[in-house]
């Protein structure tokens, strides 16, 4: 899987309930689901728990950029990402993650 991909995937099973917005605890939990590892793990420390915040932010930064979702600070309680207006489509449509990777590859980011 690229880069794309990946980020495709993780916006999709991220808001699939149907939220807007989200905390990035939550979707954290996602990509490392998606890697095979357990909430321990992520939480409490393993080898990929770093690597998976890191490709959490790279999923971020290409949402960002593909119009897709956005970072919003929350205070104290850090921060959420809110769904744009194309994320909204994107879930909305028959297959969430293969329009999100649509939009990911239309704004440039070849993987």
């Amino acid at each position: 899987m690229d880069k794309p991909e990946i980020a495709a995937g993780l916006l999709a099973r991220a808001f699939a309930s149907g939220e807007s917005m989200t905390d990035t605890k939550k979707i954290r939990r996602h990509a490392g689901e998606m890697a095979g590892r357990s909430r321990a793990e992520l939480f409490w420390g393993s080898k990929g728990a770093t690597q998976d915040f890191v490709v959490l932010m790279e999923c971020v930064l290409l949402w960002e950029r593909a119009l897709l979702a956005v970072r919003v600070s929350a205070g104290d309680r850090g921060e959420s990402i809110l769904l744009l207006e194309r994320g909204h489509e994107a879930m909305a449509s028959a297959d969430p993650a293969a329009a999100a990777l649509a939009a990911l590859r239309e704004s440039g980011f070849a993987g």
